[in-house]
């Protein structure tokens, strides 16, 4: 579900990004750019949001793994009132301890997928700003 967010969040920007630029891509029809040119543009915009949002997410990943698996407390000591709560006795408890695993395959995938999403969501976007005709982009405003 949260990648089916992600996807409608990109595919969103980069329609907003058309939008907006709607001038900019007339004016690059202008002077000679082809439709392939100009939705690779975008493309790669889309490809850079993805990029940003694959580190970001793996980096995030990463330390919350660490922070909820091997960097809390792992093991601690905890003597109720009342129940020989005097140093030395034997009503102590012990948490249990959990290490984050980590694979390349797990890094490559949180690396690439973000990404490959990414442009996928940018395509039709991308798609609609190279088929905007030229003179009605100038117009535009």
């Amino acid at each position: 579900m949260t990648l089916v967010v992600a996807a409608v969040g990109i595919t969103n920007t980069m329609f907003v990004s058309v939008m907006e630029r709607t001038r900019e891509i007339g004016i690059l029809k202008a002077i000679g750019y082809r439709p392939k040119q100009i939705m690779s543009l975008f493309l790669s915009e889309a490809a850079l949001t993805g990029v940003v949002g694959a580190i970001l997410g793996t980096l995030m990943g990463i330390a919350l793994s660490f922070l909820l698996g091997g960097g809390m407390a792992s093991s601690f000591s905890f003597r109720p009132p009342g129940m020989g709560g005097r140093p030395g006795s034997s009503a102590t408890t012990s948490g249990t301890s959990y290490s984050p695993v980590f694979s390349t395959q797990l890094f490559a995938f949180s690396l690439l997928f973000p990404i490959a999403l990414a442009v996928l969501a940018g395509l039709y976007p991308a798609w609609r700003a190279s088929r905007m005709n030229a003179v009605t982009a100038l117009k535009y405003e």
